[in-house]
């Protein structure tokens, strides 16, 4: 299976980067490695994690 990412540059709840970002009313559909932090905004999830991820 191929996700599709769409990666952002910052999230607009945390200012940090996201590697991921699923729109309101989206579902996600993913295995994480590791940690991970998700900030939900206005604009959807986003996800943040403590390891590089190659897009």
């Amino acid at each position: 299976m191929v996700l599709d990412r769409t990666p952002v540059d910052e999230c607009p709840e945390c200012g940090e980067k996201a590697y991921d970002h699923v729109e309101p009313g989206e579902k996600y559909e993913g295995d994480p490695i590791g940690y991970i932090r998700v900030c939900v905004a206005e604009e959807g999830a986003f996800f943040h994690s403590n390891r590089q991820v190659d897009l």
